[in-house]
């Protein structure tokens, strides 16, 4: 990708639109899909504060917060309209949590240390955007309908929203909640799993509330899991020193793609599908961070970033096979993304 390729999102999408309004005429089957990726840009180490939040479309980049440090976490796509959350940099350490309605930029939330959004989804016309405040240095958990807040729980910590479904015009959150695996429905939220444990995904299928995460077994094992409701009906360890597991499903199938510590010191990521390992993220001693796993047409992507020496190289691995984003002269860290027709 070139970071060259800077435009402004409303052009961006008509180009997009248009593209995909022509495709029309010709057979489905050789349709494009449209990547959509939100991170930072910076300028010396991944990790420092100073940063700009971007939305990448295919290889373009739209800058959306230019005149202030930002990180763009999440992202969401439907028909022609494209949603990123995030969060906004102010003084002292203070954020304000932030999304982005095809570059229009809306605030949830005043300017509180570590204040960020953490989930986004569509439906119809409704915007849901999960998120984390914190009052009295505690943090509390929440979701905006269309900007209006409708979640409030809290304040453990190790607590937050990592996925939002909505069915038949109902919401149900999964996350975290004092290190346990938890589900929120409607003003109800109750726990899946003994901590520490975390659930990354849930979907709902004819009433049936499906959650995919991972909980620790004992000192020596993590493992991957699935709840169906509150019973769990899928386990599968895959080893120590997990720091969280990202998930999704195709028909009966569970991918999931795992980011832990090895005894080196090195991030290691491993993608599974069930039982099976497809492959691991990591080239030579290089550290990677797997961000995101999605599945579009039966192939298998995963985002990740690899990590030297406060560069990162984000790559997309798509069945296993690694494609380079972007590469560490961009300077580019890339959270999450989302795939689409």
């Amino acid at each position: 990708m070139r970071l060259n390729k800077i435009i402004g999102i409303t052009i961006l999408l008509a180009i997009f639109v248009s593209c995909k309004k022509d495709s029309n005429h010709i057979n489905d089957d050789i349709k494009e899909p449209i990547f959509y990726y939100v991170g930072y840009s910076f300028s010396g180490h991944y990790n420092e504060r100073d940063r700009k939040a971007i939305l990448v479309v295919q290889d373009s980049i739209v800058n959306l917060s230019p005149n202030r440090s930002a990180d763009a976490k999440v992202v969401y796509a439907q028909g022609k309209d494209v949603f990123v959350a995030g969060n906004e940099h102010y003084e002292e350490e203070k954020n304000r949590v932030v999304y982005w309605k095809n570059g229009v930029k809306e605030y949830l939330s005043s300017a509180v240390k570590d204040n960020s959004a953490t989930a986004i989804y569509a439906d119809n016309e409704n915007i849901y955007v999960a998120g984390t405040i914190y009052q009295n240095k505690l943090p509390y958990q929440r979701l905006w309908i269309n900007g209006g807040r409708k979640v409030n729980s809290g304040a453990l910590a190790y607590s937050g929203i990592r996925a939002i479904t909505v069915y038949e015009g109902a919401y149900y959150l999964a996350g975290q909640f004092a290190q346990a695996a938890s589900i929120w429905h409607g003003k109800t939220m109750y726990t899946i799993n003994n901590a520490p444990s975390e659930a990354t995904y849930i979907h709902v299928e004819n009433g049936e509330v499906l959650t995919m995460g991972y909980g620790n077994v004992d000192r020596n094992t993590d493992a991957a899991k699935v709840w169906k409701g509150s019973d769990e009906i899928f386990s599968y360890p895959v080893g120590a020193r997990v720091s969280n597991i990202l998930a999704t499903m195709n028909g009966n199938d569970y991918y999931f793609v795992t980011n832990s510590m090895s005894e080196d010191g090195i991030n290691v990521a491993r993608a599974y599908k069930n039982t099976q390992l497809l492959y691991e993220l990591n080239t030579g001693a290089h550290s990677v961070k797997a961000m995101a796993i999605y599945i579009f047409n039966d192939k298998v992507y995963v985002l990740g970033n690899l990590l030297n020496a406060g560069k990162s190289v984000p790559t997309l691995w798509i069945d296993g096979v690694p494609k380079t984003l972007f590469t560490e002269q961009d300077n580019i860290y890339l959270n999450h993304m989302y795939i689409i027709l």
